[in-house]
């Protein structure tokens, strides 16, 4: 099973910033800001179902 949300654990020092950015680290983050316009961020994020964990969107459903 491929794991997303912690795909790097077992990457030496990547508590380290110089490490995190050597993997990828605020990639997404730097395309967002430079190259996407907020409408699209905005679309990304509805997209991806995600979902908060205070338990309102629970509700919704």
């Amino acid at each position: 099973m491929a794991h997303v949300l912690l795909r790097h654990r077992d990457v030496p020092d990547i508590n380290k910033l110089e490490v995190y950015k050597k993997n990828g680290g605020f990639d997404a983050f730097k395309k967002a800001v430079t190259k996407m316009q907020p409408a699209e961020v905005t679309d990304v994020v509805k997209n991806s179902n995600l979902r908060g964990r205070g338990g309102a969107a629970s509700r919704l459903a």
